[in-house]
């Protein structure tokens, strides 16, 4: 298996997935979300600071991001761009990265056994992986930012 770009975000386990452009517009599969770049970060920053002057309180960031990631793709399909994101892993389409996650947690966490059932997590303190971007290199799960 090739080397497998990830993310976890907000304790959730993502793989890079690009939407391909098509004419009637794109269709994103379950749980797909888009890749911040920065184009998107900007306009986030600057949608805020124009509320804020407007308004007499802070801006929302929620609603600029969705705000943002929708001119965002609107601006890809325009130019006949795919656009990337990242959707969510699934264990049945990607077993070899399931193993490694979970190979990846048992170090993290070495007092749990396994099979570590829900009711074991759930009576222990456990420490997940950290949010950020990780790499599926050679049956492993590694953090990036450790390579």
């Amino acid at each position: 298996m090739p080397d497998t770009d990830l993310l976890i975000e907000h304790g959730q386990l993502l793989k890079r997935y690009v939407l391909p452009w098509r004419e009637s517009g794109y269709r994103p599969p379950p749980g797909w979300t888009p890749s911040n770049d920065e184009w998107t970060e900007a306009r986030i920053a600057e949608l805020i600071a124009g509320w804020e002057q407007v308004l007499d309180r802070p801006a929302s960031p929620e609603i600029a991001r969705k705000q943002a990631l929708d001119e965002r793709g609107k601006m890809m399909q325009e130019r006949r761009k795919p656009w990337p994101g990242w959707v969510p892993t699934n264990p049945r389409d990607d077993p070899d990265i399931t193993r490694a996650y979970r190979e990846l947690f048992q170090r993290i966490n070495p007092e749990l056994k396994p099979p570590t059932t829900q009711k074991m997590i759930e009576r222990v303190d456990v420490i997940w992986p950290g949010d950020g971007r990780y790499v599926y290199k050679k049956g492993e799960m590694r953090r990036i930012d450790d390579e």
